[in-house]
């Protein structure tokens, strides 16, 4: 009888570490999500993003620059921060979409590098959290060109320039 105890209780242990590692394989942590779908990176989830879909980050990302913004979405940094990664403007909102910044958490950030946020014949609002812009760049931050009709509405959050990194 405890030969069959034993035995059934090996095979408990075994199933129960065979689903926690079977679970854990290949699972890749959400950096951001839309609704309840998950993206392992916040490019992604711009991608796959519908017009007035918010994304909101999971974790700190990165993300390329030049990234085109074409569809009004917004973006709640919840709390974490965005990197561009690059030498170009971190976003260009094109085709009349409006691209809104808003932070959920605390402390949230988007951390430009040294270059900024291009609007052609676009919208910005900025509803919360912090655009950074290091080390400071002559026309880096937010530039709003002289294609078409652009606006910056701010109601909330900061933009900061520094001269350090």
């Amino acid at each position: 009888m405890k030969k069959l105890l034993a035995t059934i209780l090996a095979l408990v242990m075994a199933i129960g570490v065979t689903t926690a590692w079977a679970d854990g394989e290949g699972t890749t942590a959400n950096v951001a999500k839309i609704g309840e779908n998950g993206y392992a990176t916040l490019a992604e989830a711009i991608t796959a993003a519908q017009a007035g879909d918010t994304i909101v980050l999971q974790a700190n990302a990165a993300i390329n620059s030049n990234t085109q913004i074409t569809k009004n979405v917004a973006i709640d940094l919840n709390g974490n921060t965005v990197t561009t990664v690059g030498s170009q403007n971190a976003f260009e909102v094109q085709n009349e979409a409006t691209f809104t910044i808003k932070d959920s958490g605390t402390g949230g950030k988007l951390d430009l590098g040294k270059f900024g946020i291009m609007l052609m014949n676009s919208k910005l609002k900025i509803e919360g959290g912090e655009i950074k812009v290091s080390p400071a760049n002559p026309g880096a931050g937010v530039v709003v060109a002289a294609i078409g009709d652009s606006e910056v509405t701010m109601t909330g959050g900061k933009v900061v320039a520094t001269n350090t990194a």
